[in-house]
């Protein structure tokens, strides 16, 4: 599998200033394929084994993270958030459950919006989220009813999640243990402790996000991307890493007939079938079917896909997505962040042509 027409889209968009490197990783019916291009940064080029960042790529993580916890009987996606976090049910909260989190109707996202008091820069995750506990929702917000892209309700779950884990282990922690180290994506990671941080950049695994300018290249770094700490926070919503062949892996242990899944074939149906449907997006502006951690039929799987497929995107920079019908998991992380619009444009070429 040489996958010529999604390289020549990749190739493209390298040659129109879309990104400056990217990986494309697929996997159908158990074969694997990769396709790297550009570079990493000047003069080095673009490695499969690179760790880039995810951005809300790494979102979906929660969906199976409470679905394992689930089938342990450690919680329900029905459950109100309150029942995990009693801190949470004030300030008209107590009926928010997972499933609105998952959903993006909880809305939560109000508690990080001016006029709200200000978290420091730097704020740790327990931090975050006990702001969040103390804030109320969106003004004149209809539950279940309304959708508006909500970050914040990841560091809700994330608490959840330790909470109803017996060892309570930290969120990153939970996913490294449970997830990442079964499927063996041992170069994946929320967040990152510092020892592994220096060891990537100091083998030039490390490869960081860029910005396009205004109107076309030059690049320039993310500041974020150049700041330790950012690198490093375990941000359950925005900030895992990891090369796009191991976050394919992830999704082809989605697929049905997956050898050594995660998780039981009814838990996968559960947290993928559409769940929210015919909502408005209020903060992005679409009216996309989602499950529960996953957008489903949309562009991120191009114009081939089943009905059927689901997967995630994040920040102007990457995507991944699986299609059970076909057999098929696919993840391509690039290092540009060329705007929403061309991104968009590169996403459905790309993924058009991994099937073509």
């Amino acid at each position: 599998m040489e996958l010529p027409l999604a390289r020549a889209a990749l190739q493209r968009g390298l040659d129109e200033g879309l990104h400056y490197g990217a990986q494309l990783a697929v996997i159908f019916r158990g074969e694997a394929a990769s396709v790297c291009v550009g570079e990493a940064s000047e003069g080095r080029p673009l490695a499969e084994d690179a760790v880039l960042c995810w951005s809300s790529s790494v979102k979906p993580l929660m969906a199976i993270a409470l679905g394992l916890l689930q089938e342990r009987g450690r919680l329900s996606f029905e459950d109100p958030v309150a029942k995990h976090l009693p801190a949470f049910g004030k300030e008209g909260k107590a009926d928010i459950t997972l499933r609105h989190c998952l959903t993006h109707t909880a809305g939560l996202f109000a508690s990080t919006m001016e006029g709200q008091p200000r978290l420091r820069e730097d704020a740790p995750p327990d931090e975050v989220l006990r702001h969040i506990c103390d804030q109320p929702t969106a003004e004149g917000w209809q539950l279940g009813r309304r959708c508006a892209y909500d970050s914040p309700a990841w560091y809700v779950m994330s608490g959840v999640a330790t909470a109803a884990d017996p060892e309570h282990r930290a969120y990153e922690k939970f996913v490294q243990e449970e997830i990442f180290s079964p499927l063996g994506m041992s170069s994946c990671s929320i967040g990152m402790q510092p020892e592994r941080r220096a060891r990537l950049e100091s083998s030039d695994l490390l490869a960081p996000l860029y910005l396009r300018g205004p109107k076309a290249p030059p690049w320039r770094v993310l500041p974020e991307e150049k700041n330790r700490r950012k690198v490093e926070y375990p941000c359950p919503a925005g900030n895992g890493r990891g090369p796009a062949k191991e976050l394919a892996a992830l999704y082809a242990s989605l697929l049905p007939g997956a050898p050594g899944p995660l998780l039981q074939p009814e838990t996968v149906r559960q947290i993928t079938a559409v769940a929210r449907e015919g909502i408005y997006d209020e903060l992005q502006g679409v009216d996309t079917p989602w499950s529960l951690g996953f957008a489903v039929n949309c562009i991120l799987s191009g114009r081939h896909a089943s009905p059927n497929a689901f997967g995630h995107g994040g920040s102007q920079s990457s995507w991944a997505f699986a299609d059970p019908e076909h057999g098929l998991a696919v993840c391509c992380l690039c290092n540009g962040k060329p705007g929403p619009d061309l991104h968009y444009k590169r996403v459905g070429a790309v993924s058009t042509a991994v099937y073509e």
